[in-house]
């Protein structure tokens, strides 16, 4: 429901017709946490071309969904039932995997990037845990409202997309199982430190 009004809500900007007063916290004014967020929403980089991560923002006074971390926080753990998604809005996180005991850190995600949705689209446990590299402001969406919009994706870009999702993890795990180092191996040639 929030995604479709606010994507009404974004059509009706795009198309040139005055928004709808946006709705107000019972002293007349938005909080400062809600403006702070929608403030970080509309620096998004609009990845999509359609503003479709500003479109998906619940509306403004609506906090239910946004989560602040701080700094070293596990947001979501490998291996773990994935219960939503994550839309960085503040800050950066670090997705890593865990390989014998040692970390190998896949990506790092700033505003406007989104982790942990790809346990979400094949109902595959979580492939790599996700830490708050800095005090990091995210949006929550639940696993039912991903669902919902997937849904309304054509048939063919929901078969494309599992398909991609078990290529990724295929060779996400064959480069992982590379570089790990085993342990009480030499490190390799390339990072050894000259005398």
């Amino acid at each position: 429901m929030r995604a479709e009004y606010a994507l009404r809500r974004f059509e009706r900007k795009r198309l040139g017709r005055p928004a709808r007063r946006r709705r107000r916290a019972p002293s007349g004014r938005p909080d400062a946490t809600t403006r702070q967020r929608h403030r970080a929403a509309n620096r998004l980089p609009d990845a999509t071309g359609c503003g479709m991560v500003r479109a998906m923002m619940p509306p403004q006074g609506n906090n239910d969904n946004v989560t602040a971390y701080k700094q070293g926080m596990v947001l979501m753990r490998e291996g773990a039932k994935a219960l939503n998604a994550c839309i960085v809005l503040t800050g950066k996180v670090q997705v890593f995997k865990t390989v014998d005991g040692q970390e190998v850190v896949l990506a790092e995600v700033g505003p406007g990037g989104v982790v942990g949705e790809m346990a979400l689209i094949d109902d595959a446990p979580r492939m790599a845990s996700v830490r708050a590299l800095e005090p990091t402001t995210v949006w929550v969406v639940p696993k039912a409202t991903f669902k919902r919009l997937l849904a309304g994706a054509p048939p063919l870009m929901r078969y494309i997309l599992q398909n991609f999702l078990g290529n990724i993890r295929a060779t996400s795990d064959r480069v992982v199982k590379a570089t790990a180092v085993p342990e009480g191996a030499a490190e390799p040639a390339g990072k050894a430190e000259a005398p």
